[in-house]
């Protein structure tokens, strides 16, 4: 081993291992079958179709979460109707906590979609405030003396009397 260079390295000569793409069709295939596809429709079919169906599920799942969603705020109403009949000894019934607003988001669109949505209200919401507080300087510019000040004067400061 003297004199030759020893690398953890694999050599530059030597190729990456070719990939198989009849292994990744076959591996992918149990996951479309789940998805609804047929044998003839991921073996025969356009290769297009796979992209519909990916769209589809996601596509189910947002109408799955949507609909769990409200079933979840039908039974917390159920409950919560319940609530003025229990009993707790002596204490004061504790405030519910507020139920989801809206679905969780289950994929990425949804997410952006709610991040866009929060993003637009916090913008809106700072618009408003600055909308506000310029109004509230200018009716105070109105109301008082030039420099914006309601009617007191550098020597009312300094001359007590």
């Amino acid at each position: 081993m003297e004199g030759q260079q020893v690398s953890l390295l694999p050599s530059e000569e030597e190729d990456p291992p070719p990939i198989s793409y009849t292994k990744i069709f076959r591996d992918q295939f149990p996951y479309y079958i789940h998805l609804g596809m047929t044998y003839a429709e991921y073996w025969q079919m356009d290769c297009e179709l796979v992209r519909a169906y990916r769209k589809a599920y996601e596509y189910k799942q947002e109408y799955d979460n949507s609909q769990l969603w409200l079933q979840g705020l039908y039974i917390y109403k159920a409950i919560e109707a319940q609530r003025p009949g229990w009993v707790f000894y002596g204490k004061k019934a504790p405030k519910p906590e507020k139920y989801l607003e809206k679905p969780i988001a289950v994929t990425k669109e949804m997410r952006q979609q709610y991040i866009d949505d929060q993003t637009k209200l916090m913008a809106e919401q700072f618009r408003a405030a600055f909308h506000k507080r310029n109004q509230n300087l200018a009716e105070q510019q109105e109301g008082g003396g030039e420099d914006g000040r309601s009617g007191s004067t550098d020597t009312d400061i300094r001359d007590p009397s």
